[in-house]
């Protein structure tokens, strides 16, 4: 999408550091793809990074997660490797990374804090994309959560977990279209999973519609030439109009395909979106409609060089309670260096220097924003907009898994991904099979969330 919408964290000293006091307990192993998982007890650290943002870190040994007040932005999620750590997430070049945003001398050119700070994933509340105006009050693109400070109302550790949780809005929704917002990060001991939880309460005297996203990107060093991209959804389409038509595309506009591996080209040929082709000048958007009765709805990346797997995962649309929510589409941003424009080339006509992924399951027309959806309340049978009454609120749950695969299996991709009672279980394109171990059901995170809940009322 656009600027809009589109340097990892260093640490800065160990101040505010939470880590539970070590037990014999807390080193302990699960059986997983022939590999011992040792683990080490969670922590949970505020830290300033090198252009004065404010951020929480969370690690328990095997994954670490960077989640910054402003935009709830997460530069960093990575996995061990080796003798140090593989970030998986987006941190484009043109991140400011010497000095926080200055409106007068940065607008101009990143045209505004979002793109200037942009990395990773954030969380786009009530709406994904463009913002919106025609209901008589404005929504900036990428909704509330992704243009204000996240308040920081505790983080923590124990023995099992480390969490964050934040709110934005203020008691009833000031400066925020009358919605609050609820938003805990969390990992988990011996688990390779960033789960996310969003709350949004209705403080209007009306019905709310809504939508919005994880807008999960992955990138270098873990996005490279020959990375395998796979999704729930069972069909596709590219959007009648280009969110940003200064950018190069390879794709038909306003076509539906029901393969990631035959996507209709310009040229009319087709074209494999499934492989990362590597910075082949073009950038394009789709989004793929995820079965209405789906158990598990999920988005995945492997990188078969490095034997990793990057892996969004949240309720599917057939099991999701009244009192939740859940996506209805998958998207997909293949930024491949198709903009030739500020900032992600360094002048008018300039070389694109980014290559990305993004992965970004969502409730939406594309990134068309709300007053498209208002016009437009579905999409290929799916809704992309949701009602949320007066004094209601709703939940979304998400997790994002990052690990070392352990064997070939999933080289040509992930053909389905299943909850088991402890996991979650991954077939890959030739059949083969791996489990991880996750909270699928979100039983554990959602015991946690009511734990935070009371203790921070």
């Amino acid at each position: 999408m656009g600027v809009l919408f589109l340097r990892a964290c260093r640490v800065s000293g160990r101040e505010n550091f939470t880590t539970p006091a070590a037990s014999p307990d807390s080193a302990f192993a699960f059986f997983n793809h022939h590999e011992t998982r040792i683990t080490m007890p969670p922590l949970s650290r505020r830290i300033t990074d090198i252009a004065g943002r404010a951020a929480t870190v969370l690690d328990n040994g095997r994954i670490r997660v960077v989640v910054e007040d402003f935009a709830g932005m997460t530069p960093e999620l990575s996995f061990s490797h080796e003798a140090g750590r593989i970030n998986t997430h987006f941190v484009p070049k043109f991140r400011g990374s010497s000095c926080g945003y200055d409106e007068t001398k940065h607008a101009k050119v990143w045209g505004g804090r979002l793109a200037h700070d942009l990395a990773g994933n954030f969380p786009c509340f009530p709406t994904f994309g463009w913002a919106s105006k025609d209901r008589g009050y404005e929504i900036p693109g990428c909704g509330h959560t992704a243009q204000g400070e996240w308040k920081v109302v505790a983080h923590g550790a124990d023995e099992s977990s480390a969490w964050l949780l934040s709110e934005m809005g203020g008691a009833k929704g000031d400066a925020t279209a009358g919605l609050t917002y609820r938003k805990y990060d969390i990992i988990l001991a011996g688990d390779d999973t960033h789960y996310q939880v969003m709350k949004i309460r209705n403080h209007r005297s009306d019905t709310f519609m809504f939508g919005g996203a994880w807008h999960n990107t992955t990138g270098q060093p873990f996005i490279e030439q020959g990375c395998r991209i796979s999704a729930c959804a069972d069909r596709w389409a590219t959007p009648p109009v280009s969110h940003d038509p200064a950018q190069t595309e390879r794709l038909a506009l306003g076509r539906e395909f029901d393969s990631l591996k035959a996507a209709p080209a310009r040229d009319g040929s087709t074209v494999d979106l499934s492989l990362v082709p590597g910075p082949v000048g073009t950038t394009d958007f789709i989004t793929g409609r995820i079965p209405p009765s789906a158990k598990l709805g999920w988005m995945s990346v492997v990188n078969p060089r490095q034997n990793a797997v990057y892996l969004t995962f949240f309720r599917g649309p057939a099991v999701t309670p009244k009192d939740e929510f859940t996506f209805h589409f998958n998207h997909l941003w293949l930024q491949y260096g198709g903009r030739n424009f500020p900032p992600f080339a360094r002048y008018e006509g300039g070389a694109d220097h980014e290559l990305a992924v993004g992965v970004e399951s969502a409730v939406s027309a594309w990134g068309y924003g709300l007053d498209y959806c208002d016009k437009h309340p579905l999409l290929m049978g799916n809704p992309t907009i949701l009602p949320l009454a007066p004094g209601e609120e709703k939940t979304l749950y998400q997790g994002t898994l990052v690990a070392k695969i352990g064997s070939p299996a999933l080289d040509s991709g992930v053909a389905r991904v299943e909850a088991e009672a402890d996991g979650l279980l991954l077939t890959g394109g030739a059949g083969g099979v791996v489990r991880k171990v996750a909270d699928s059901g979100f039983s554990r995170i959602k015991a946690l969330v009511a734990r935070l809940d009371s203790t921070s009322a």
